[in-house]
């Protein structure tokens, strides 16, 4: 076996690129640990041609010797596609590979360097860290970062074991004065602990929080922090600490950084002062934060606090009140309020954005005052002083604002209220006005059959009633009915009483209703007849009109009434293509009649002609002789 391999070694030098290529694909995968065959190869590889040199490296990295490793440390060296191969196949060596990576620590650019720490650190012994923090002492900062930042790439495929042969390396690094004193190395072993993400190692990071440190590192060791693997009930527990320095006028080291370690804490009311001071910041995440905090602990005090910052006249203040606001159920009400007492304007808009997103844990008390808020802005009582334009614009947008606030909270309330004062309206002769305060709230939770009769009814009381088949099948508002009545809801009976009780409604509009549905079909006829024998019982000139037009659809009969006259009159009212259909129908019946009639007389003809001739006398039988 030992003089195949020998062959096989010689190979990689033949002058045959191919051979030279399989010989050493064949070593990759049978990967002998002979010292002989990584001299042949390592040998192959210094006078070797770019075609086979990346065979040659795999081999090499699958052999794993130190021998083998050490032959590709000069191509690492090297940099260009050479080096990156090296540095994939010196992976595969492992630990074998640690004393010629770590003797380059120091002595090749970050690029490389920040490589070699990936694959050192890869294979989780102390050694390998041990070895790459003492490349940190009086470094630069450049080194510092290629070495954090190879560790926090080979991190992705620790095991527990090689996570717990770290922590155990830092520990022991924090407590090196030599490293700890120097600042770029500080930092580094700080942002390692905080990559690394164990609560255990918080306290040198606490520690370098102090005043005592220039800000970069205490901006460091907050930065860590904010990455340590904290529960947020942990995370509150450092609150005290970290709260003031959120109050500093440095943002971008003490402040900011400070936020970040605390963003998930679980803060409770003991926090309150001191979100409180954070109101004033100067930084808007921290006064979001703040903000959130004290609505998240949904006390009246906090509330109050915060609905104070909606009166500020930094805008970015109210909308991060605002945000804050929305996410606090316990804030509906104080909002409810708020809108209430409100003249209108952008001020009403923001809040109820705001309360939209709590709309339903308003209380219903609340949403009752809103409802009559809004009935009150649409259709406000006569005054002899005409209000002006800025108010006008207030009270529309703060009725629209109310209008936001109903849809999200689907509730029943507002509709209801407008249909009340819809019905009111009609009766005072403003259907206009009922019917858009209708429109604008319908298909609104609560929008049921009675709200759909009402705008119907508002919708007729000022459309044009056109007597014509065409206009009434477009007529939207006669739609509303027919859906209502199409429904099974409501009985046609209850409709037309309905319809016959409305004191809004006009004789004219009532006889519309009645002349539209009498031409329907099924219980949409029945209902028709039923407004129209209502209508009939007055003595005006709907009352006729509608008898006439129940002759006509034969649902009443009409004593000593002359057909023709109706007929006639059924002419004018009905289409060109009615009249046609009517006369066919009467022409055919009177083709029928005719032809009974014949029939009839020809009967009566053959009977008349039997009774005419005369009887014939009867025949004696004659006597037979007698023989």
């Amino acid at each position: 076996m030992s003089d195949i391999l020998s062959k096989l070694g010689s190979f990689a030098a033949s002058k045959d690129s191919r051979l030279a290529c399989a010989a050493a694909v064949i070593l990759a995968e049978l990967s002998p640990r002979d010292p002989v065959i990584v001299k042949q190869l390592a040998e192959a590889l210094n006078d070797g041609d770019p075609v086979r040199r990346p065979f040659i490296i795999e081999a090499l990295g699958r052999i794993g010797t130190a021998e083998a490793a050490a032959a590709l440390v000069p191509l690492i060296k090297s940099e260009g596609p050479a080096s990156e191969q090296a540095l994939r196949a010196i992976a595969h060596t492992a630990s074998a590979a640690l004393k010629p990576l770590l003797k380059m620590v120091g002595h090749v650019p970050p690029a490389l360097l920040e490589r070699i720490a990936e694959c050192a650190g890869r294979t989780g012994e102390n050694a390998a860290f041990s070895g790459l923090f003492g490349g940190l002492l009086n470094a630069d900062t450049d080194t510092c970062r290629a070495i954090r930042g190879g560790l926090r790439t080979a991190m992705s495929s620790f095991d527990a074991k090689s996570k717990e042969n770290l922590r155990k390396q830092l520990e022991q690094a924090f407590k090196d004065k030599a490293l700890t004193q120097h600042h770029p190395s500080l930092i580094a072993l700080m942002k390692i602990a905080g990559d690394l993400g164990d609560i255990s190692l918080q306290s040198p990071l606490i520690e370098r929080i102090d005043a005592s440190y220039p800000p970069h590192v205490r901006r460091a060791a907050l930065q860590s922090i904010a990455m340590l693997h904290y529960s947020g009930e942990q995370r509150a527990k450092l609150a005290p600490k970290l709260l003031p320095l959120m109050a500093d006028s440095d943002l971008g080291n003490l402040a900011e950084p400070a936020l970040e370690a605390l963003r998930q804490a679980q803060l409770t009311s003991e926090h309150q002062a001191a979100l409180k001071k954070l109101l004033n910041s100067q930084s808007s995440r921290i006064r979001e934060f703040a903000m959130q905090g004290l609505a998240a602990q949904g006390s009246t005090r906090t509330l109050h606090d915060l609905l104070a910052c909606l009166d500020s006249p930094d805008r970015s203040v109210r909308e991060e009140a605002l945000g804050a606001l929305s996410r606090a159920p316990a804030a509906a009400g104080l909002l409810s309020e708020r809108l209430l007492e409100l003249e209108g304007g952008e001020a009403a808009l923001e809040t109820a954005r705001a309360l939209a997103a709590q709309a339903t844990k308003i209380p219903p008390r609340q949403l009752e005052s809103l409802s009559d808020m809004y009935v009150k802005l649409a259709s406000p009582e006569a005054s002899k002083k005409s209000p002006d334009a800025d108010a006008l614009r207030k009270a529309d947008e703060k009725r629209r604002a109310i209008l936001n606030v109903f849809r999200s909270a689907n509730a029943p309330q507002l509709v209801h209220a407008v249909v009340a004062r819809a019905s009111k309206l009609r009766d005072q002769d403003e259907p206009q006005r009922a019917y858009q305060m209708l429109k604008d709230v319908s298909n609104l939770n609560g929008w049921d059959d009675k709200a759909r009769l009402e705008m119907a009814f508002a919708g007729l009381s000022i459309g044009s009633r056109d007597m014509s088949r065409s206009a009434r099948s477009n007529d939207p508002d006669l739609r509303l009915i027919e859906d209502v009545l199409s429904s099974g809801r409501m009985s046609a009976k209850d409709v037309a009483k309905l319809v016959s009780k409305d004191t809004g409604l006009s004789r004219r509009t009532v006889y519309y209703i009645g002349f539209h549905f009498t031409e329907r079909l099924a219980h949409e006829r029945q209902f028709g007849q039923l407004v129209l024998e209502n209508l009939a019982e007055s003595r005006s000139e709907e009352g006729k009109q509608a008898k006439e037009k129940l002759a006509i659809e034969g649902l009443i009969t009409v004593r000593g009434g002359k057909a023709g006259i109706l007929e006639e009159r059924a002419k004018v009212l009905l289409s060109a293509s009615d009249m046609i259909a009517a006369e066919a129908a009467r022409a055919a019946q009177a083709e029928a009649e005719r032809k009974k009639a014949a029939q009839k007389n020809g009967k009566a003809k053959a009977v008349s002609k039997a009774k005419s001739k005369p009887a014939r006398p009867a025949v004696k039988p004659k006597k037979k002789a007698a023989k």
